[in-house]
């Protein structure tokens, strides 16, 4: 694979310039696949997918990011699932959504920033919104410490 100019940057250069491209908050949408532990509907090879930017690692290699979804109890999800799914009114988010949406906080989506070339920026997510969704990532039982502190959203 060709090296790509963000492979000859230094990690806090990395880090900064993420930070800047990918702000915590940020509602983007890009195309995701099986690999990226998507699974796209029929005979589909990929999908659309909308995601919220929660934070950054240190090494500036990779964002931590929540999905956003259409109906979460579509596939007999437990109800601890069900619980962790946060709703997003369209009338707040009318710029992006169509109908209410639900945030997945029952994972953190990781994602290594060179494969978002195609994305697209959608909005921003109000701060009273971003808490709860944090909050609601940080209670989840799948998520470990681990992966919290990797993303800074616990010391």
């Amino acid at each position: 694979m060709t090296p790509s100019f963000a492979d000859f940057l230094n990690e806090d250069t990395r880090h900064q310039m993420n930070q800047q491209q990918y702000p915590v908050g940020s509602v983007f949408v890009a195309e995701f696949d099986r690999s990226h532990g998507i699974i796209p509907k029929g005979d589909d090879t990929s999908r659309n997918k909308m995601f919220i930017i929660l934070g950054h690692d240190k090494k500036g290699g990779l964002l931590g990011s929540v999905i956003i979804n259409t109906d979460p109890t579509k596939h007999n999800q437990t109800e601890e699932f069900i619980n962790l799914q946060y709703p997003l009114p369209r009338h707040h988010y009318d710029t992006f959504l169509d109908h209410t949406s639900y945030v997945n906080c029952a994972e953190i989506f990781i994602i290594n920033p060179n494969t978002l070339k195609r994305s697209r920026h959608l909005g921003t997510i109000s701060e009273d919104h971003l808490e709860y969704i944090i909050d609601a990532v940080k209670s989840s039982e799948t998520i470990t410490p681990k992966i919290l502190r990797q993303f800074a959203l616990i010391d």
